[in-house]
C-alpha cells in the first residue's frame, strides 16, 4: 500500500483513509458490545457455529503453543488443517490475531478490520479508475504519471466519490449478507481482491513498485481463506482492466505478476488443491451441485431493495447485490467514456455468466466450472456499480456531491 492511500494531495487525508475509518467506527459501534461480553456475532446454524469458530479454536491452541497447526486429530479420523481452503492457517493477519485474542474476540475484531480494509481499497480502486470526460478539474482522465495524482488528488467531487464507492461496497448486500450468514473468510479475502484490482491497474501502467504490491494482494486473497471468492473477484476487477488500451507488454507483465502472485500463496494452495482432488464435491455433478444458486431476472429487484434476495431465494446471501437506488443513478451518470462502457459490460458478463438458466452449461465448462455457486457473481455486478457512481459524483455540481455521498453513507 502506498502513502497515496494515507494522504492525499496537499495534505488531506485520503478518500481511501477516511473511508475505513468511517465503516471502522461504524462496525465497532455494532462489536464492541459483545466483545465486552465475551460473545460473537453468530447466528444459530450459521457457518460460524458449526465450522468457523471450532477451527479457528484449534488453530489458536496450536498457535499459542507454538505450533504450526498442519494437522487436526478432531475432524472425523483427522484431516490435514493447513490442506482446508478456508480456515487461513497461514493468513499474516489470523496468525496474529488468533494466538492473542482466541477465536471468538478474533471474528469480531477481523470483522471490524476487513469492513474498514473493503472500504479502503475500494476507494482506493475508485479513484485509480478515475473519473469520466468533462468532470471536474482534471477532464476526467487520471493521470497515470504517479500515484498522487491516480489517487483521487484531482478534484473534491472525485474524492467524494471514491469514498462514495468504498461505503457503497463495504455496505452492500454482497458483503452483508455473506458475513450474517457466518463466512467470514470471503470478507478476509475481499479487501484484497480490491487491492488486485487497483495494484493491477497500475502494473498496466507500469507505476513504481505496483508488480510486488498485486502479486501479495493476490496472495492474501488465498491466505485468507478466499480461494472459493477469487474467480468472481477476478471477474469483478477485470473490467477495471479493460477499461483502457494496453500494448501487449503491458498484458504479459500482469500476467507474469499473477502468476507470482499465486506462487506465493502456493505453500497454502496447493495441499488445498490436492485435497479438493480427492474430496466427494470433486466427483460429483458440477451442474448438480451449482443447480437452484444461480441468478435470476426477478433478483434484480434486490439492486434497490434491502432484503429483497433473502424472500426470492432460498439461499439469499448468495444472490444478494444490493446497493441502493442512489448508487445505481450515480452509476447511470457515471457512464460515460471507453471506462464507463468496459465496467457496464463487465456487469453484464458477470450476470449472464452467473444466471441459473445457464447453469447447465456453464457448469462443464473449463474454468466456467470454478463457478460453483453462479450467483456469487453477483459480486462482479456490484463491483463495477460502485465504481460508476464513484464516477457519476464527479458529475455532479460541487454542491451536490456532499449530499450522494451522504445518501450512500446512510445506506452503508
Amino acid at each position: 500500500m502506498s502513502r497515496a492511500v494515507a494522504r492525499s494531495s496537499g495534505g488531506r487525508p485520503s478518500p481511501a483513509l477516511l473511508a475505513g475509518l468511517w465503516v471502522a467506527a461504524g462496525a465497532s459501534a455494532a462489536v464492541l458490545p459483545a466483545l465486552w461480553q465475551g460473545h460473537a456475532l453468530v447466528g444459530d446454524g450459521t457457518d460460524l457455529v458449526s465450522l468457523v469458530t471450532p477451527h479457528y479454536d484449534y488453530i489458536a491452541r496450536r498457535l499459542s503453543s507454538l505450533e504450526l497447526p498442519l494437522w487436526n486429530p478432531y475432524v472425523l479420523t483427522g484431516a490435514p488443517e493447513l490442506a482446508g481452503a478456508q480456515w487461513g492457517v497461514l493468513y499474516p493477519l489470523q496468525l496474529l490475531g488468533l494466538p492473542l485474542l482466541g477465536a471468538r474476540a478474533w471474528i469480531l475484531v477481523s470483522t471490524v478490520i476487513h469492513l474498514a480494509l473493503v472500504a479502503a481499497f475500494g476507494a482506493r480502486l475508485a479513484s485509480r479508475v478515475g473519473t469520466p470526460p468533462g468532470a471536474g478539474q482534471n477532464g476526467g482522465r487520471s493521470d497515470a504519471a504517479g500515484d498522487a495524482q491516480v489517487d483521487g488528488a484531482g478534484h473534491p467531487e472525485a474524492q467524494i466519490g471514491a469514498m462514495l464507492a468504498g461505503l457503497a461496497l463495504a455496505g452492500s448486500g454482497f458483503v452483508v449478507s455473506h458475513l450474517g450468514v457466518g463466512h467470514l473468510q470471503l470478507l478476509q479475502a475481499l479487501p484484497w481482491i480490491l487491492a488486485l484490482g487497483s495494484e493491477g491497474l497500475g502494473v498496466l501502467r507500469r507505476l513504481p513498485w505496483a508488480a510486488p504490491r498485486a502479486a501479495g494482494a493476490l496472495a492474501l486473497v488465498v491466505l485468507a481463506g478466499g480461494p472459493q471468492l477469487l474467480p468472481y473477484g477476478l471477474l469483478a476487477v477485470a473490467p477495471v482492466w479493460f477499461g483502457e488500451r494496453w500494448p501487449l507488454g503491458a498484458w504479459a507483465r500482469l500476467a507474469a505478476t499473477l502468476f507470482a502472485g499465486l506462487a506465493l500463496a502456493g505453500p497454502q494452495l496447493l495441499p488445498s488443491l490436492e485435497l479438493t482432488a480427492d474430496s466427494a464435491r470433486a466427483a460429483a455433478d458440477a451442474g448438480a451441485l451449482a443447480s437452484g444458486y444461480g441468478l435470476q431476472p426477478a433478483h434484480a429487484l434486490g439492486l434497490v431493495l434491502p432484503g429483497a434476495a433473502a424472500r426470492l431465494h432460498p439461499s439469499g446471501w448468495e444472490v444478494d447485490g444490493f446497493v441502493g437506488g442512489a448508487v445505481l443513478v450515480l452509476a447511470l451518470l457515471g457512464s460515460r467514456g471507453r471506462g464507463g462502457g468496459a465496467l457496464w459490460a463487465g456487469a453484464a458478463v458477470a450476470a449472464v455468466l452467473g444466471a441459473e438458466a445457464l447453469v447447465p452449461a456453464t457448469s462443464q465448462l473449463p474454468v466456467l466450472s470454478l463457478l460453483r455457486v453462479p450467483g456469487r457473481a453477483v459480486l462482479a455486478v456490484v463491483v463495477p456499480l460502485c465504481l460508476l457512481a464513484s464516477r457519476g459524483v464527479a458529475t455532479l455540481p460541487g454542491r451536490a456531491a456532499p449530499w450522494a455521498l451522504a445518501a450512500a453513507a446512510a445506506a452503508a
